[in-house]
């Protein structure tokens, strides 16, 4: 091809390239209309989670609401996370892996923290799940004492709280129901009274330590 002839054809393309408007990126609220459109239900417009779920990843927050009169109206949060794995594994879908963190908190004090995995490795016939908590419990206990004003009055204490726990299990054979596991568990809870002792020669808390092993067949 000759120069002039060259030259023209750059400058045709050229032309034509500066022509042709380039595809706009969606807006904000775009974006946040389908975003937000994939929690509904089309058909009946009602909140539903369950496509994210299918997709096997995401974030998920979890709200917790309390109504126990012992330690009053309450309320938290828990968040889930879904992480995909790469290989469906013989159950023939992708179950996801699952991480969470969150707390809980009511009216008397209480607070509880909490943190957990499960996830599936080797083709999903290994399964880990591990967790761990900590927090105070306040309660308050009637009846105690000899008369009734003392029947009364309640004696308030708080149950301080820190444990865990780890386990594993091995699916027995690729294609088999049975399940062998091992676990370890450990908790510490220590009683404290929130008031001053009626019996100040007496200790006012006690801790209790509980851990050991475990095994299963299920």
């Amino acid at each position: 091809m000759k120069r002039p002839a060259l030259v023209a054809a750059l400058v045709a393309t050229f032309a034509t390239t500066a022509g042709a408007q380039a595809p706009e990126a969606p807006s904000l609220a775009e974006r946040w209309r389908t975003k937000t459109a994939e929690l509904f239900d089309p058909a009946d417009g009602q909140l539903d989670v369950s496509p994210m779920l299918e997709k096997a990843h995401g974030f998920l927050p979890v709200p917790v609401i309390v109504t126990e009169p012992a330690v009053g109206f309450g309320g938290g949060l828990v968040a889930m996370f879904l992480r995909p794995r790469e290989e469906a594994g013989r159950a023939g879908y992708f179950r996801p892996n699952i991480s969470a963190v969150g707390g809980v908190f009511t009216e008397n004090g209480t607070r509880v923290a909490l943190a957990m995995d499960s996830s599936l490795w080797l083709d999903g016939r290994l399964k880990t799940t591990v967790g761990a908590l900590g927090g105070y419990l306040n309660l308050d206990v009637y009846g105690l004492g000899t008369t009734g004003s003392e029947h009364d009055d309640a004696v308030r204490y708080t149950l301080a709280m820190t444990g865990g726990g780890a386990q594993i299990d091995w699916q027995v054979a690729p294609e088999s129901p049975w399940w062998l596991g091992l676990r370890l568990a450990y908790m510490q809870i220590e009683p404290r009274l929130r008031d001053d002792p009626r019996f100040p020669d007496l200790d006012d808390h006690v801790r209790s330590t509980l851990a050991g092993p475990g095994g299963q067949l299920i």
